[in-house]
């Protein structure tokens, strides 16, 4: 049995062109479609938002209040308060001053039917 050696009349170094072009070719080949180039950035085409001040002062502020490493993690962000939540007794009667079309909606929402 012979072996060839690198550098032997018979051996081809697998660091020549035409070898990667053909390996390009073969995993290409499988391909359905050739691959698209994405249209390159243009700055008239970008719509006139917030400056490069704007967007790194919120970066800054996102840092500070933790709301960056939460988007990071890939965690919910927190619901910012809307206002002062309501007593129970708001809540009690609320309930007891609504209406039979309203308590129905209210019912299926809360016990599926």
């Amino acid at each position: 049995m012979s072996s060839l050696r690198p550098g032997s009349v018979g051996a081809r170094s697998l660091d020549c062109g035409s070898c990667r072009q053909a390996s390009r070719g073969r995993l290409l080949a499988g391909t359905s479609q050739p691959r698209k180039r994405r249209p390159a950035f243009r700055q008239d085409r970008a719509k006139n938002g917030k400056s490069r001040a704007e967007v790194l002062a919120e970066l800054e502020a996102a840092r500070k209040d933790g709301t960056l490493a939460l988007i990071q993690r890939g965690a919910p962000l927190p619901i910012k308060n809307a206002g002062p939540a309501k007593s129970r007794q708001q809540v009690i009667d609320e309930m007891r001053s609504e209406s039979p079309k309203q308590r129905r909606a209210r019912m299926e929402l809360t016990t599926g039917g």
